[in-house]
């Protein structure tokens, strides 16, 4: 159960928004980036580059998951591959967000996983 709860963390902590659907897969790069766009008020410029990003995220959180829509074994070099892939979303992140829009993205970042460790 611990393994779970960390892998649903870890999933949470991808962006905060590369949470599995039912049926397994991930949440739509279009859905993710809406949501984006009114949270941080993001303009059409910004828009269009952050679902971009998006969709790239999401294809590279992919290869790493099975295509069954199962839960692969949660590991240490699993867990490696995933903080690279957010990682480099959220530098992609800040280079379109102003700096006032990725301060509130931090802040949402480090609000959800102080949550995620509260129920682990």
């Amino acid at each position: 159960m611990k393994k779970f709860v960390t892998m649903m963390m870890a999933l949470l902590l991808m962006g905060g928004m590369a949470m599995a659907q039912p049926g397994g897969g991930f949440m739509d790069p279009k859905q993710m980036t809406d949501r984006m766009v009114e949270q941080y008020s993001l303009n059409d410029t910004q828009k269009a580059k952050v679902l971009e990003a998006t969709t790239a995220f999401v294809k590279e959180m992919q290869t790493i998951f099975p295509q069954d829509g199962g839960f692969p074994q949660f590991t240490e070099e699993l867990r490696t591959k995933m903080q690279k892939i957010q990682e480099g979303y959220s530098k992609k992140l800040q280079g379109i967000l102003t700096a006032e829009q990725f301060k509130a993205y931090t802040k949402d970042q480090e609000e959800l996983r102080a949550r995620m460790q509260q129920m682990n």
